[in-house]
């Protein structure tokens, strides 16, 4: 999928091979893989931008690449990014109107979510925001 979408995006064969083996040996380069969520963050993140673009941002494929979007801030939450990143995308190319709604949309599930999950797991805000913060002296 990553190949066809720098394929698509103008790349010759060589550089997008090359890509797709960086990325790989990059994901099996990270010895922690099952102790953090950061490969699986990243490749939702991916997911999240690469699907709606290469279906040229249809309605199935906004809905999967920004439920991606909200799956991957569960695992990172800088990883929302990505849904950010469709929207202003969508915006630019297709409709305005319909961009501003699926934002809304997005941004409404994101929300309940992250409710949803304060209240499941008392600390999961304490661990997602007040530690990330980091001490300012």
């Amino acid at each position: 999928m990553m190949v066809r979408a720098v394929l698509k995006a103008g790349a010759g064969w060589g550089i997008a091979l090359l890509m797709a083996v960086f990325f790989y040996w990059m994901s099996l380069y990270n010895i922690q893989i099952t102790a953090r969520p950061d490969t699986l963050g990243l490749f939702l993140f991916l997911l999240a931008i690469l699907v709606p673009w290469e279906r040229n941002y249809t309605r199935g494929a906004m809905a999967f690449g920004l439920g991606c979007a909200v799956l991957a801030f569960h695992c990172k939450s800088y990883f929302a990014v990505g849904g950010c990143a469709t929207l202003l995308a969508a915006f630019f190319l297709k409709t305005k109107m319909g961009a501003i709604r699926w934002g809304f949309g997005f941004f409404g599930v994101l929300g309940a979510s992250f409710l949803a999950m304060c209240i499941a797991f008392p600390y999961f805000y304490i661990l997602t925001v007040v530690v990330q913060r980091g001490r300012r002296n």
